[in-house]
């Protein structure tokens, strides 16, 4: 009897550690990352352009804060975001009065981790290099934008942007889970060893 009620001990210790180590594995790699093009987005003055930000695996940001800047721009003490979104509205008070009515984001894109800025009526001063950052993931993602008179290609993220970014998808999910799935085998074949030799202990005792 002492046999069998340490067999289901060791069998809740098990699951126990099991927990822990998914709830580590998640709090160390976070889980999340905020992903944007890696080629700069070009547009001509005048043109709507968007730039392509998404959190994957996803993630909903809709109760979130979402904050864009500018990277390479000398900005005021108090008003220094392009973009600042939390509270379920812009935040106007903190953004550049250059972007008020300017920047936007997509509301309904925000539920499934899209935080793509959007910028109407760009011009040759809005060439830059812009920062998403996510303060309740703490990480970021940087995209350029050129905007001249003769922009060589377009200002629409491709296909093969898309493309990128669901690749990168699975890889993060990969990246989440391999850890917990290895520990799994190992633990298991330990816990099933240990069992049957507790399972023979028994039958010699019997």
């Amino acid at each position: 009897m002492k046999m069998l009620l340490r067999v289901k001990k060791t069998s809740k210790n098990f699951w126990r550690v099991f927990i822990f180590v998914l709830v580590s594995v998640e709090k160390v790699h976070g889980g999340y990352k905020v992903i944007g093009v890696s080629q700069p987005i070009k547009a001509a003055p005048g043109d709507d352009v968007v730039l392509p930000c998404w959190v994957s695996p996803i993630w909903d940001a809709t109760k979130k804060t979402v904050e864009w800047s500018r990277l390479d721009q000398r900005q005021d003490s108090t008003k220094k975001y392009v973009l600042v979104y939390r509270a379920l509205k812009l935040d106007r008070s903190l953004m550049m009065e250059s972007y008020i009515g300017k920047a936007s984001l997509i509301p309904e894109a925000l539920r499934s981790g899209n935080v793509t800025l959007k910028l109407t009526n760009v011009t040759v001063d809005d060439s830059g290099r812009y920062k998403c950052f996510l303060p309740s993931l703490k990480t970021h993602a940087v995209i350029q934008l050129l905007v001249s008179d003769s922009p060589k290609t377009g200002n629409l993220s491709k296909p093969k942007d898309r493309i990128n970014i669901e690749s990168t998808d699975e890889r993060d999910w990969w990246n989440v889970l391999w850890a917990p799935l290895i520990f799994i085998i190992i633990v298991s074949s330990l816990f099933i060893k240990k069992n049957v030799r507790l399972c023979g202990g028994l039958e010699t005792s019997g």
